[in-house]
Formats: structure tokens, C-alpha cells, sequence
């Protein structure tokens, strides 16, 4: 499961199996495109002398204008230093990745952590594989929304270690929303709000302001006029709406198939020997 190419790993020691998969697209991770890089504080140089490359149609050494034509071609270092950077395989070849569980309550999760969305493919959606996963994923979504718990899911990926939330959106989608570590994260100022403080006549209060003074969306707000509104992927926008639709599933309406399925299966008897 390289980075950056659209799927996620099976879930949590047995009990939930299944998949995450993103709707981003398919790419070679942090190390590349246009621009020398070598991933979180890295840099990519010059091999010959040190300095940091232009890219000019490949990556061109200001120094001695020695060009090359891959970012494996440089030297990876330490941001502002000369060491080198190892960035070691985390996944064997072919080595399928499996999320660890593992959850805290709201208030533990708000009091030490924050939950920064990655940039890159931050959310994913999740794909169940088994009758058994289908009623442990309901349970875990139940904790989330009606106990406030936070579920964690962290795997391997090839090169980097990922941590991970089990959401649920606006729409009802059920999603693997990809955080920055806690190690790695760097905070700015932000708003936060204790939801355990809020009243009933706050509540009542917001939701005549809303309803008053702010105007009720329509299909219009949620679409747009740019030039990406006619094509997508070379095919009109129109054309794709009904197989996107079809994609979503009920986590409610296969907990009905397979409660069907398991009252219309009989048990077999043992032969008598």
C-alpha cells in the first residue's frame, strides 16, 4: 500500500475487516513531482556540492549546473544540515498493512491531541468484506456518535506510520479521516469549543439565529460554474452522477441482508456416525 495510491489497510486484529479507500488520486507520495523534497523536514541536494537544485525540466544544480533527471538522484538530508536522511520500508514487498485499534473518550482526545487533517488524500472511505465486520464497524459508530468516543485505527504504510479517526461526515459517509501525528504536528492558533458547557438556551438560541438570519442551502450551493463543471476526467459531470450514487452503501441495509440471510439458512444436523 504505497502512499498515495488510493487505498488503506484491512482493519484491527480480526475485528472489523475491511478497507479504507481514498477518492484522491494516484501519485508517488511526498518525495515527488516538481519539486526537490525528502518528505517532513527534508531536503533533496546536490550530491556533487551540496546546493539545492532548481527544477528546469529536471532537477539543475545552481553550483556546477549539473542536471538530474529523478529526485532519487540527489542527496537527501536533514533540513538545514548536511546529514544524510534514511527514510527505511516500514512494509515488507507485497506486505499487506493492518490497522491497530484503539480509542479515548472525547474530553481525553481534547485535552492532549489535536486532530489536523493531512493535506494529501486525508480522508478515506471504508469498504466492508464480512458480515462480522459490518455489525463491529456499527458498534464503533455507535460509540463515536452517541458515546463520544474517539477511535483510532494506526498502520504502517511503506515508508511512514499513519494515524487515523473513524468519522462520520455530514452526509452520513463513513470515513478514515487521516491526522498528523502528535510528534510532527505544528499548531497554530485556533478556536476551540467545550461541547460538554454548552446549554439548552444556547442551543435554543443558535438555532433561531440559523434559521433566521442565515438562508437554507440549495442543490446550487453545493454545485459549481467553473470550468470543471463540464468535464471531469474527460467525461461530462451529468454522465458520472448515477455511478457515484450507486457506490454509497447503508451500514443499516447490510445488517438487514445479513440478519436475512442468517434466519433463512438452516443448521445442518451432524451426521449420525
Amino acid at each position: 500500500m504505497p502512499r498515495g495510491d488510493g487505498t488503506g489497510p484491512p482493519w484491527g486484529d480480526g475485528q472489523v475487516t475491511g478497507r479504507a479507500s481514498g477518492s484522491g488520486g494516484k501519485g508517488a507520495g511526498r518525495m515527488s513531482g516538481t519539486r526537490p523534497g525528502a518528505g517532513p523536514g527534508g531536503d533533496c541536494i546536490c550530491p556533487n556540492c551540496g546546493e539545492k537544485p532548481r527544477w528546469q525540466g529536471g532537477y539543475v544544480c545552481p553550483k556546477d549546473n549539473h542536471t538530474f533527471g529523478h529526485w532519487s538522484q540527489l542527496k537527501r538530508v536533514i533540513r538545514g544540515t548536511a546529514q544524510a536522511l534514511s527514510i527505511p520500508r516500514l512494509l515488507k514487498e507485497k506486505e499487506e498493512a493492518v490497522a491497530k485499534l484503539s480509542y479515548l473518550t472525547t474530553e481525553q482526545f481534547a485535552k492532549k491531541y489535536v486532530d489536523a487533517t493531512r493535506k494529501d488524500e486525508g480522508e478515506k472511505g471504508v469498504v466492508l468484506t464480512d458480515s462480522a465486520s459490518a455489525k463491529n464497524l456499527f458498534k464503533l459508530l455507535v460509540a463515536v456518535e452517541e458515546l463520544r468516543y474517539v477511535i483510532i485505527a494506526k498502520w504502517k504504510d511503506t515508508y511512514e506510520e499513519v494515524v487515523g479517526l473513524l468519522t462520520v461526515s455530514q452526509s452520513g459517509r463513513i470515513l478514515i479521516r487521516e491526522i498528523i501525528p502528535s510528534n510532527l504536528v505544528q499548531v497554530r492558533e485556533t478556536l476551540f469549543i467545550d461541547r460538554t458547557a454548552i446549554t439548552k438556551d444556547e442551543v435554543e438560541e443558535a438555532k433561531g439565529f440559523v434559521e433566521h438570519f442565515i438562508p437554507k442551502a440549495t442543490d446550487e450551493t453545493f454545485a459549481v460554474t467553473d470550468y470543471r463543471a463540464k468535464w471531469k476526467e474527460g467525461v461530462p459531470t451529468e454522465a458520472k452522477a448515477p455511478e457515484q450514487a450507486q457506490k454509497v452503501q447503508d451500514i443499516k441495509e447490510i445488517l438487514a441482508k445479513v440478519a436475512t440471510i442468517e434466519v433463512k439458512t438452516p443448521k445442518r444436523k451432524p451426521k449420525k456416525q
